[in-house]
């Protein structure tokens, strides 16, 4: 495995990609997927959804990539969405380099870092317009969502609207709801999604994944929806190797550890 920090945003070093990259150079061409971890946007990206996430996925023929966004009090939306556009454009731009198929790059987050890949996903056409790309350079195959942060209506996880906007929830108007809303900015071209949540999540409501599957049924969208009996908030790999970090609370849910397996053969599919 090739393994490389890199910086993609002049001058800024609070932001930037880890890429896990296959030695051998084979054909054909490898998927890629771009990974989003969570944090509430608040000041950091946790570990268990970043390094963890991308060697489970190399191990299946995935090239895989961490992106550190930014994060803080004084981050406002929709910084977070070109940060994660310009490093999926990067990726997308170093292709031959990475050894990826441009035309099947992913992306993938975890809690807030769900909405952030979700964002991308469904809203590439506002970053696009905002850095100047062309019509769906930033669109990716599809997206691949763990226990994501949805709506920006209630039922959701209040602290991750509050981080994205920098204010507090009863400030932020019903139009920026709406447009931090997955759920209400899907159409006919958004691409296919992979959406998994636990029943009883008690930090990020289970609610808003539950509609954002039937917002893709109702436009009659490509997606995968899978509803875990238990497990808590954060589960990651939801085995043993993401139950290793000091935080006090078990994150291994048999119920749960094949969803990394299940949106690998999904992604086939798509």
């Amino acid at each position: 495995m090739k393994y490389e920090r890199i910086f993609f945003i002049p001058g800024d070093e609070s932001v930037y990609i880890d890429s896990y990259v296959a030695d051998e150079v084979r054909t054909p061409l490898r998927d890629a997927m771009i990974i989003f971890p969570g944090g509430a946007y608040r000041a950091v990206c946790a570990d268990r959804e970043g390094e963890p996430i991308a060697l489970a996925y190399l191990s299946r023929g995935v090239n895989s990539f961490v992106v550190k966004y930014s994060v803080g009090e004084t981050i406002k939306f929709p910084r977070q969405l070109l940060d994660a556009a310009r490093a999926f454009v990067y990726v997308k731009e170093h292709y031959e380099e990475f050894h990826i198929n441009p035309d099947r790059m992913f992306v993938s987050g975890f809690s807030a870092g769900g909405h952030l890949a979700g964002s991308l996903a469904v809203m590439h056409a506002y970053a696009e317009e905002l850095l100047g790309y062309d019509k769906d350079y930033c669109k990716c195959r599809g997206a691949v969502l763990a226990y994501p942060v949805v709506s920006g209506h209630q039922p959701t996880h209040v602290g991750s609207l509050e981080h994205l906007y920098a204010k507090p929830y009863e400030e932020i108007t019903e139009e920026e709801r709406t447009r931090v809303s997955l759920e209400l900015n899907i159409t006919e071209e958004t691409p296919p999604m992979f959406i998994w949540h636990t029943a009883l999540d008690q930090l990020v409501p289970p609610h808003g994944a539950i509609n954002l599957a039937r917002a893709y049924c109702d436009l009659g969208r490509s997606v995968c929806f899978h509803l875990y009996p238990y497990g808590k908030h954060g589960a990651a790999l939801a085995n043993d190797v993401t139950d290793i970090y000091p935080d006090q609370v078990c994150h291994t849910h048999p119920e749960a550890k094949n969803w990394l397996d299940d949106s690998r053969e999904w992604m086939r599919t798509v």
